[in-house]
């Protein structure tokens, strides 16, 4: 499957995009790659941010027991190690 692609121009700081060009050249690159994988790492986490809210939002809403408490405690440890770091 073949991703369309847009064209678009935007405006950066002359230090942004100096150092864009330097970490395209030295992954061997393009600067639109950079971009993309930058744009899509930020969209993901974002993303990631409203997901683990609406977690929050509905625990918050529940009683909950000590049990279930722990186990809530314990798997948003791990998505802060596992997702929320990677960012």
């Amino acid at each position: 499957m073949t991703t369309k692609i847009a064209k678009t121009a935007i405006s950066l700081p002359k230090e942004l995009l100096t150092k864009t060009d330097a970490l395209a050249k030295a992954d061997q690159t393009t600067r639109s790659a950079i971009v993309v994988q930058a744009l899509t790492e930020f969209i993901q986490h974002r993303e990631n941010q409203k997901l683990l809210a609406a977690l929050d939002t509905a625990y918050e809403e529940e009683s909950l027991t000590e049990e279930e408490t722990e186990l809530l405690k314990a798997g948003m440890s791990y998505v802060a190690k596992n997702v929320v770091e990677e960012w």
